[in-house]
């Protein structure tokens, strides 16, 4: 139930980036609200201490990048929503498959960018990082590094 919540949040993020450039803060709350919840009831109480681990790495690891222009606010938000939910070592792998992710993606828009002239369109190469991150995630969680 859990990777169901946490799935469907970083779903919704992804689409709202993709379309709106950005990932609205009541979906983030709500993911920092209901995934340590949803993981107590499954796991008991004491699975809190490694959401709230999960959490403050995630804040360690993406606020300095956030604050040298390296990573959007949203995607800063998006990664403690999936540390609070999975706590610190799937945190690390969802990390680690999402940077790979983004250069997957970000070699697509330099080739869209490319054929863009061929295409007569002006196409927008800002990459959506909440889709990197929401595929970053679920291979983490499928095949984790760590």
């Amino acid at each position: 139930m859990t990777l169901l919540l946490l799935g469907a949040v970083l779903l919704i993020a992804a689409g709202w980036d993709v379309a709106q450039r950005r990932i609205p803060n009541p979906l983030v709350l709500c993911g920092l609200l209901l995934g340590p919840a949803l993981a107590a009831y499954e796991s008991g109480s004491q699975v809190l201490i490694l959401c709230g681990a999960g959490f403050t790495l995630a804040t360690a690891l993406t606020f300095p990048q956030w604050m040298l222009k390296w990573m959007g606010g949203g995607d800063a938000k998006l990664f403690m929503v999936v540390g609070a939910t999975l706590g610190p070592w799937p945190l690390l792998n969802a990390m680690v498959w999402s940077m790979a992710a983004n250069g997957v993606l970000a070699l697509l828009m330099v080739l869209l960018k490319k054929a863009s002239p061929m295409l007569n369109r002006d196409v927008d190469t800002r990459l959506p990082m909440a889709v990197a991150i929401a595929v970053g995630t679920g291979i983490g969680v499928a095949y984790p590094v760590f």
